[in-house]
């Protein structure tokens, strides 16, 4: 049994670091160019359909000052 659960997509909740996004970059276009990305690849990645890898996750960090200590909030929440 824990093997297929193990085998299911798992999805996670971004809500936090798109109300993030809007207020500090207003759009995930302007974002996007910061990092660099296009909004194209960070869309897919805020609607699950890409993986956030570790250089994506600091460089958004770093934009948008989010402390080491809260990374699991804005990355790893998981849906329910």
């Amino acid at each position: 049994m824990e093997t297929e659960e193990l085998k299911e997509k798992v999805l996670f909740d971004f809500s936090k670091l798109e109300g993030l996004i809007k207020e500090c970059y207003d759009t995930q276009d302007n974002l996007a160019s910061e990092i660099p990305m296009s909004r194209s690849s960070l869309n897919q990645r805020l609607n699950n359909n890409l993986s956030f890898n570790s250089q994506d996750i600091y460089r958004i960090c770093s934009l948008l000052h989010i402390p080491v200590s809260e990374i699991g909030t804005y990355f790893f929440t998981v849906k329910v």
